[in-house]
This record gives structure tokens, C-alpha cells and sequence, in this order.
């Protein structure tokens, strides 16, 4: 049974949003952020994120078997909107090891948060094969020597954390996806920053034993301000799937509180970094040899031709997807 929860300190959430935003049109939006206090590395870092993944330029790696442990089942997480996103904190441990992170490491799951466009505006943070899709969870998580995620960032060690990120994308026709739609359905109605609710989630939805062989992987940033280079990333091969109509139902949330309302929270994704000379490792072969061809269902090759991701003046232009 869901139980809505409305922070007192909605404040913060208005001062945190001052701060940096998603607005395109904005002094302090994506393409400036480096230019803010306390932020250069926004705009002179050498491994940030997100990057365009060109399938034909990885490197096959033989990695450890990756796998998420712990409360992976059906539990209780805490989902809300937090003025740049919405996110779902699990209530008990769920814990990721193995693949390409250090073998001696034990990373724990902080948040899962979606950044997301619409039925037809593409807000994925990564790119693949120069295509950007709908929109693009993350399961974030950090080395589980520090005492919480803060620790961690502040570390400033270039695996302080791992995030797992999944593409997604809304269309008809095709298998949908649980674990993104339960993420979507349950947060849709969390219209300002500092609304929250606590409600179930089966977290190996959310990750398929699929999505867990087939990956890119390679070490880049936070894809926020301060845009830390901390964090060993993965990102599936798979891309999943959700309804148009669901995905359509988070329009009306907003990234300002209620007595604050500012821009829409749809958009919430960052312009693609340059590589400068990264590899980017795969888990698996290619079935078949090609920068577009793969035999994960739902790969980003069975969707739209690449698109030139620009949002101009303001988030709220509508891009057409081009099958």
C-alpha cells in the first residue's frame, strides 16, 4: 500500500535546484556547467559522461560473472522526486559484484533514477551506436569500505562508485519491460521536488539475467555537477521497453517544489563528452560483425536510424524519432 510522503524541507530542494539545472536556456544549465563555482571539472575533465558507444570501436574483455545480490526480491524502496530526477532508494541492502569492478570489491546499491524524455523526445545519457533512445535508468551504487555515497565521491578514486546504466525506449509493439514501468507508474504522481512514496518494488526486474552478460563497460564521471570522475561504469547492450502512454505520464512533473515551481523535469540528460582516447570494453562477441548488429533483443539497432541529439533554447522542443 502506497503512503505519500511530503518532505518538510523543501527548501533545500529549491536551493539545490538554484544551484545548477537542466535548463538549456539557463546560465546554469548542461552546456555551462563548467563555468559554475565548484564545478570546473564539468568543463575540463578528460573521462566524463555519457559517451556516444560505438558497438564496432569496443574491445571484447572475458569478465568475472557480474550479479546484483541481496534484497533482490520484492521490497519496500522509498521513491521520489528530487528536483533533478525521480529515484527509488532500496529499504534493505542489495549489493553489486563481480564483472569488470575489482574482485575485492563490494559495491552497494544507493538509488535507481531515470533520466527521461517522452513518447517522442529522446533523454537517454548515453548514445549507441550515435543513437540516443527515450530515456535511461541508473542503478547507482558505491565501494561498501565507505560510510555512504558522499564518502565515496569525496574519495575521489576513480572507482569510488559503479553505476549500472540501462537504456529504454518507449514504443509499441515490442515486450515491456516490469521493472521500468513499475518505476514510472509509481513516481508519476510525485509532482514537485520533495514528494515521496514508499512502495514495492521487485528489483531483479529491473535487470534481466541478459542485461547482466551483455554489457559495455568503462570508466568515466558523475553525469552531474561536480561531474566527479569516480565511477567505473556499465551500461547494458539490451535496451528495454515501456508503453508511450506510461512514459507519457510522467509529464507532469516538475523539477521546482510546490510553493516554487520552476521547469518541467522531463529532459534531464547531459550533452555527450568526448572520449579522449578511452577504450570501452564489451562482455560478449558480436553474432554478427558490424557497428549496428547485435543479437540482444530490443538492441538499439532495431530502432531508429542516429539522430544528432540537440536541445535548443529549451528542453521542452520536441525532437522526432526517425525509424
Amino acid at each position: 500500500m502506497q503512503s505519500l510522503i511530503f518532505l518538510s524541507c523543501a527548501i533545500a530542494y529549491a536551493s539545490a535546484a538554484a544551484t545548477w539545472s537542466y535548463d538549456y536556456s539557463a546560465s546554469n544549465g548542461p552546456n555551462d556547467w563548467g563555468t559554475l563555482a565548484g564545478f570546473s571539472l564539468c568543463g575540463n575533465g578528460s573521462r566524463q559522461t555519457p559517451v556516444n558507444i560505438d558497438r564496432s570501436s569496443t574491445v571484447m574483455t572475458s569478465f568475472p560473472s557480474l550479479a546484483f545480490s541481496g534484497a533482490t526480491g520484492v521490497a519496500d524502496w522509498v521513491f521520489g522526486n528530487n528536483g533533478h530526477s525521480i529515484e527509488a532508494k532500496p529499504s534493505a541492502d542489495v549489493w553489486l559484484r563481480g564483472g569488470p569492478l575489482n574482485s575485492s570489491k563490494t559495491y552497494k546499491v544507493y538509488n535507481i533514477h531515470i533520466h527521461f524524455g517522452n513518447s517522442t523526445f529522446v533523454a537517454s545519457e548515453h548514445a549507441l551506436d550515435s543513437t540516443r533512445t527515450t530515456g535511461e535508468f541508473h542503478i547507482v551504487t558505491y565501494d561498501s569500505t565507505f560510510s555512504d555515497v558522499g564518502a565515496a565521491i569525496a574519495s575521489g578514486l576513480p572507482d569510488a562508485l559503479s553505476v549500472y546504466g540501462v537504456l529504454f525506449q518507449a514504443q509499441t509493439g515490442q515486450t515491456i519491460d516490469a521493472g521500468i514501468t513499475t518505476l514510472i507508474q509509481t513516481t508519476s504522481n510525485l509532482t514537485y521536488a520533495g514528494d515521496e512514496v514508499v512502495n514495492s518494488l521487485n528489483f531483479s526486474t529491473m535487470v534481466s539475467d541478459l542485461d547482466l552478460q551483455r554489457y559495455f563497460a568503462y570508466d568515466g564521471g558523475l553525469t552531474t555537477p561536480g561531474c566527479g570522475e569516480v565511477v567505473s561504469w556499465i551500461v547494458a547492450d539490451r535496451v528495454h521497453y515501456v508503453s508511450p502512454t506510461v512514459m507519457d505520464s510522467l509529464m507532469g512533473l516538475n523539477a521546482g517544489t510546490k510553493a516554487s515551481p520552476s521547469i518541467s523535469l522531463f529532459g534531464n540528460t547531459r550533452p555527450l563528452q568526448d572520449l579522449n582516447g578511452r577504450i570501452i570494453s564489451r562482455s560478449f562477441e558480436f553474432t554478427t560483425p558490424g557497428p549496428t548488429t547485435t543479437t540482444a533483443s530490443g538492441s538499439v539497432s532495431t530502432l531508429m536510424s542516429a539522430n544528432t541529439f540537440s536541445l535548443l533554447a529549451s528542453i521542452m522542443v520536441t525532437l522526432t524519432l526517425r525509424n
